[in-house]
Formats: C-alpha cells, sequence, structure tokens
C-alpha cells in the first residue's frame, strides 16, 4: 500500500531469518486520510533471493541483509545474487580461512585465503560467466562450510 499522507505509516516490528536462508517479517499498516484502507497487520515471507513466488522477485532493488553468524557459519557472503565481486564477512576470524568459488562440478574457478584477524575479504567474479555457484568456506579444525552464490 502506498502511503501519502503526513500521518500515515507502514511500521517493521520484526524480521527473522529462516530455515530455507529466507526471512519472516511482521509489521502493521496505519493509512490517514486522504490514503484510504484500515488498520492491519502484515506478515512477508521471502526466500533466499527476495522472492515472494518465482514472479515475484525483489532482486536488484535496493535490499536490507541481516547478517546472521552462528558457531557453524560464522561468516556472510553478500551480495548474492552479485554482478562483480563477493563480500565474504567474519564475526569473528582469529585462525584465517580458505576461500573457493566452485562451478557446479565442484571445480574452483576462484580461491583465496583470508588471513587471521581480517573480516573481510572482496573476491572478483567479474569476468565469471553467469549462473549458480558454491562458496566453499574453510577453517582451521572445522569442516568445510558451502552456501550457494548467484552471479549475473
Amino acid at each position: 500500500m502506498l502511503l501519502t499522507a503526513t500521518f500515515s505509516e507502514n511500521i517493521l516490528y520484526n524480521v527473522v531469518p529462516t530455515l530455507d536462508n529466507g526471512y519472516i517479517a511482521c509489521g502493521t499498516v496505519w493509512p490517514y486520510p486522504p490514503d484510504t484502507g484500515t488498520q492491519d497487520s502484515w506478515v512477508l515471507k521471502v526466500d533466499s533471493l527476495g522472492c515472494e513466488a518465482p514472479d515475484q522477485c525483489w532482486v536488484g532493488q535496493e535490499e536490507i541483509w541481516v547478517k546472521t553468524f552462528t558457531p557453524d557459519k560464522p561468516f556472510f557472503v553478500y551480495p548474492n545474487p552479485a554482478t562483480d565481486h563477493l563480500t565474504v564477512e567474519f564475526h569473528i576470524n582469529q585462525e584465517g580461512a580458505d576461500i573457493e568459488l566452485l562451478n557446479l562440478l565442484g571445480q574452483p574457478v576462484r580461491s583465496t585465503r583470508i588471513p587471521p584477524d581480517q573480516d573481510i575479504l572482496e573476491m572478483d567474479i567479474g569476468l565469471l560467466p553467469k549462473g549458480v555457484y558454491i562458496m566453499k568456506v574453510t577453517m582451521p579444525g572445522k569442516r568445510p562450510v558451502m552456501e550457494k552464490v548467484v552471479l549475473e
């Protein structure tokens, strides 16, 4: 709902990550004349690409990322989908990590190492073909973590 009146509000209350790497958001809308409608609550569910449904995608629009770090995955990869670079951001990176971008056949197409105590790494992907890739992050003493990455 497009709100134009001075006192109309569309309020976001909470955003929660879901198990499919998407998000659920909830809020309320309060239209004030001349805006029409009634006070309503809303819930929005999107997948990992920001899509409500296959034909209703918000990819490419201004996006809000919620960085979620866990003991099993202490890093966040963005933007996803990407066009010319990927950023890998660690919550804490005390021991360094090996980072590989693999094609769907499991073959490495880019690889690098982020040194200990460096929390952000930018990876140039501008010359890679568009498609789906897997980012593999290996940290000392831990199992490798894989994440799907889309290049546009």
